[in-house]
């Protein structure tokens, strides 16, 4: 690796920090009850936002200067990025093409509610790319809301409504959950216009003792497709899909018939669970061949088949949170070898 690089990747490393710290920022400015603390949290993601720019601004020179060309990290990088959310999710993505062709287009139900357990491990965050894929193909895309809560963060209601009335510039004094619901609903609500196709999306960890999920669902999703439905009267054709995205596994009485669906019994007020699998070796054998680019790089199919298996060996047989990394790695080795030589 030269010194260039070297320099490159430890600037990576510093805007990856900033990021972080600026992630960080945003939330608790959204999250704050005091209004005296926002100007000065505003002030600090401003900064965080100018460092971060100041730093790419760097990479970018310093990529000028090395003369990075096709066949660099970068290039390919973005490539394999962008064609990850092919290697798998099979069951998922056919699970969600049925429900968006026999209820969507019939307009039988037009709103749907997915559950991801183990999203980390198992790289929902790829799944959730090929939903934002068919959701731009099938209307008038609206900007999503994302939401997810720290690791260590018990779900709040709370929390989640004040994070929407952030996005939806509602200034609220609700004094009830119920209130706080209702004013957060009535702005949501009449910002979607005919054809309109929203996500929502929130990710969290699960805990038994904490109400949030059965809220979500039984309460916040319940209202929201009722007023949607009215809505539609006089603005037809909005679509409205919520992902719910656990990072840990949720105990199956949890999931009872009342909270959930099947396929089968597809119910847009109900959750329906997308499965997560595991990467096959011969599914990561054929996207090397399909995506990676290698094969123009003179890669024969022993080698392709000799990656493909040591990377299913080394990620617990395809988990896909170590098979990414496993796969990058194995990638970004192949395209340094082909620059030296």
């Amino acid at each position: 690796m030269t010194d260039i690089e070297d320099s490159i990747k430890e600037l990576e490393e510093a805007k990856k920090s900033l990021m972080q710290q600026w992630t960080a920022a945003l939330i608790q400015q959204t999250n704050t009850l005091n209004d005296a603390d926002k100007p000065k949290l505003q002030v600090q993601v401003d900064k965080l936002e100018q460092e971060v720019q100041k730093i790419e601004e760097e990479i970018r020179k310093l990529r000028a200067v090395s003369g990075e060309d096709h066949h660099s990290h970068r290039n390919y990088s973005q490539v394999w990025e962008d064609k990850l959310p092919q290697l798998n999710f099979k069951k998922s993505k056919k699970i969600i093409q049925d429900i968006f062709t026999t209820y969507f287009e019939s307009q039988k139900e037009e709103q749907a509610l997915f559950l991801l357990q183990r999203s980390h491990t198992m790289r929902g965050d790829l799944c959730i790319k090929h939903i934002k894929a068919l959701l731009q193909d099938i209307g008038d895309w609206y900007p999503p809301f994302e939401y997810s809560f720290l690791r260590h963060q018990l779900p709040s209601t709370v929390e989640f409504l004040k994070a929407l009335a952030y996005r939806f510039q509602i200034e609220t004094g609700a004094d009830s959950t119920h209130q706080y619901t209702t004013q957060v609903l009535d702005k949501l609500c009449s910002s979607l216009t005919g054809g309109n196709v929203f996500l929502l999306f929130v990710e969290l960890t699960f805990e038994e003792q904490n109400d949030f999920l059965e809220w979500f669902v039984n309460s916040f999703w319940h209202e929201l497709v009722s007023r949607i439905s009215i809505r539609r009267d006089d603005h037809p054709f909005i679509k409205v899909v919520g992902v719910i995205a656990v990072r840990n596994v949720i105990p199956k009485p949890t999931l009872s018939s009342g909270l959930c669906c099947t396929k089968q019994q597809f119910n847009g007020k109900k959750v329906l669970e997308l499965p997560l699998q595991k990467w096959s070796n011969q599914e990561i054998y054929e996207w090397l061949w399909k995506h990676s680019k290698l094969s123009g790089m003179g890669y024969e199919q022993s080698q392709m088949q000799q990656m493909a298996k040591a990377i299913y060996q080394d990620s617990d047989q395809g988990e896909p949170c170590k098979a990414y990394d496993q796969l990058m790695e194995a990638l970004n080795q192949s395209v340094s070898e082909q620059r030296v030589s």
